[in-house]
């Protein structure tokens, strides 16, 4: 019962140090309003193992706006942010936190980590009630390869759909794409890369796909001959690729993933230029050295 559970103890770990998907202001709150996932994809370390469970498990709205009311008042919070793994799954669970929100007149900025699952209407009601983004994983244009890794609520033309609803409704879009997951090739990887362009979300971030222990990803990986490293630091989504397909090799996969880096934060950084208001409202959440820091890494070198 995840009502019984008290909230976090916010003086001990404040809410200053933590940051994700900051987009209205800070500091920004990190609540979770469910745990748990009915989806099954493979690679997924919160589904295959920390919960290990289809089992997806709800928080009561009252529970939820008690928090988002404590973190306003008592911790100063300019933004909140749900990270479930995905807050939207259960329509009613998310509408009815919108409808305590409007309810009790909580006036905090909130974004979330969702899906494409969301139509307009339920849209609309994040809105009014203070949503201002959502995050989603798309991870590969490939749609063999999103029926091999079972990320079966994935489906690019609702996709495409989510994002012009999203646009509508001034709702901040973040994409998440994952590089060398079991079935791409190169040329899939490349088109990926042209997707997540061509969607054209406000913002988006890439992964190294990465076998973590106890998830189906890392046994078929094992099983295949296809690990080359036990060393549980080099599994870190972001320098190194543990995996050497035979049609694709740990070096091609960690290229690829530093090609799509620079590719598309150029891209972001050129459709900024031309949408300065955005720019402002990043730095104002996030502040000049995080603007830096991507112009950084979109000019800082040469793709090879």
């Amino acid at each position: 019962d995840l009502d019984a559970l008290p909230f976090p103890d916010r003086d001990d770990l404040p809410i200053e140090h933590y940051h994700d998907f900051e987009i209205a202001g800070k500091p920004c709150a990190q609540i979770v309003s469910s745990r748990g996932c009915p989806s099954g994809c493979s690679f997924c370390i919160e589904r295959q193992v920390l919960y290990a469970s289809p089992l997806y498990r709800r928080r009561s709205p009252k529970k939820v706006v008690d928090e988002v009311s404590l973190v306003k008042e008592k911790y100063r919070a300019k933004q909140v942010y749900y990270d479930d793994m995905t807050m939207v799954i259960d329509k009613r669970h998310v509408t009815s936190i919108c409808n305590e929100m409007i309810a009790r007149g909580i006036d905090v900025p909130w974004t979330c980590m969702g899906d494409m699952t969301l139509d307009y209407d339920t849209l609309s009601l994040m809105v009014k009630a203070g949503c201002v983004g959502v995050k989603f994983g798309v991870e590969t244009a490939n749609t063999d390869t999103l029926s091999s890794i079972k990320k079966t609520l994935v489906n690019l033309q609702k996709v495409k759909r989510f994002v012009m609803h999203c646009k509508k409704l001034g709702i901040w879009t973040h994409a998440t794409y994952a590089i060398g997951l079991l079935g791409d090739k190169k040329e899939d990887i490349l088109k990926t890369l042209d997707f997540a362009i061509r969607l054209n979300t406000d913002s988006a971030q890439f992964s190294i796909a990465t076998p973590f222990p106890g998830t189906p990803f890392f046994e078929i990986a094992k099983e295949n001959r296809w690990l080359v490293s036990y060393d549980w630091t080099m599994y870190d989504g972001a320098n190194h690729s543990v995996v050497n397909y035979p049609w694709l090799t740990k070096d091609e996969i960690e290229q690829l993933y530093r090609v799509a880096l620079k590719r598309y934060y150029r891209h972001g950084i050129l459709k900024s230029l031309a949408s300065p208001r955005k720019v402002f409202r990043l730095m104002r959440a996030r502040g000049l050295t995080y603007a830096f820091h991507k112009v950084k890494n979109a000019f800082g070198s040469s793709e090879k």
